[in-house]
């Protein structure tokens, strides 16, 4: 024939190979190819990693550290919650490692945190660890605020956000005199416990003054308050 093909099986994923072509006609003559070669194709990758040593530490009233280790590089990231339905995620870590670290804050102190670890590898294979539980501190502090920022403000209202170390429910006190009084300051409050609150103040005078202050209590009823901060509507 003067159409040629071959097939060669057994070969090794992801090798050179070195071949040369022969063909010979009906008189005897042969004749021969140079050198060449071909690679064969990487051996697709379908096993999922393999986690091993997820450990617990550093717990406190509302922080947690989680660590463990994959036999190959993956993303990284931590579901958890207060039952074995999550509902809560750590950021997702895109940059693969072997090693893990994932820090869960904003916890609700004396509390147990059902929580599972998850890794992906560069094939998109997926390994999800097992149910784990670990249980916060009792909270004797009280919780941190954050710088308080006073925005978005017109004739008749402003936008103040602060944020906390823990879950906590806010209090806003405002006041047109100075050093505000609390006892008779207008008072905005927020009864769900976050750690990033936005209240936004209405009602306001145009081209007026106004004094505020921050409170936050977290749910074993530790108060911290901001000092006093002044804003003046347009």
């Amino acid at each position: 024939v003067s159409a040629h093909r071959q097939s060669i099986s057994g070969l090794q994923a992801n090798t050179v190979y070195h071949y040369q072509l022969q063909s010979r006609d009906q008189a005897g003559n042969l004749a021969a190819s140079g050198d060449r070669t071909f690679t064969t194709a990487i051996q697709p990758d379908v096993t999922s990693p393999v986690m091993s040593d997820v450990t617990i530490s550093s717990i406190l009233d509302h922080s947690a550290t989680i660590r463990w280790t994959t036999d190959e590089p993956t993303t990284m990231q931590v579901m958890y919650g207060l039952s074995a339905s999550y509902g809560q995620f750590s950021k997702f870590d895109r940059n693969r490692s072997s090693t893990h670290q994932v820090i869960l804050s904003g916890l609700l102190a004396n509390t147990t945190y059902h929580f599972q670890v998850k890794a992906k590898d560069a094939a998109g294979n997926e390994s999800v660890s097992g149910d784990r539980e670990f249980k916060t501190m009792v909270d004797n502090t009280n919780p941190v605020l954050g710088v308080v920022s006073i925005t978005n403000v017109n004739s008749n209202r402003a936008t103040i956000r602060w944020t906390t170390n823990e879950p906590a429910s806010s209090k806003v006190y405002i006041s047109q005199t100075s050093p505000l009084n609390r006892s008779t300051a207008i008072t905005y409050a927020v009864s769900a416990f976050v750690t990033d609150r936005t209240i936004i103040l209405t009602g306001l005078d145009a081209r007026l003054t106004y004094h505020i202050q921050v409170e936050s209590t977290d749910a074993t009823g530790h108060t911290s308050l901001s000092g006093e901060q002044s804003f003046q509507t347009r």
